[in-house]
């Protein structure tokens, strides 16, 4: 998903901050510290929740 190319087509959607802070940061967690496994299921949990999330509920950077 390119969150430039959805603001430019007038879309709204998460802020690239955003992104890395509620998909990316939470993956690497795990991964780097090995808490939890991760897989393609968590992946689009994470992604599912922050498109369904407004900005500023997200708390927008």
């Amino acid at each position: 998903m390119s969150t430039a190319s959805a603001r430019a087509r007038g879309e709204s959607g998460p802020t690239t901050a955003q992104v890395m802070d509620h998909v990316l940061a939470p993956r690497h967690f795990r991964v780097l510290f090995g808490v939890e496994p991760t897989d393609g299921a968590y992946a689009r949990g994470l992604v599912d929740e922050i498109l369904t999330c407004s900005p500023a509920a997200a708390g927008a950077h």
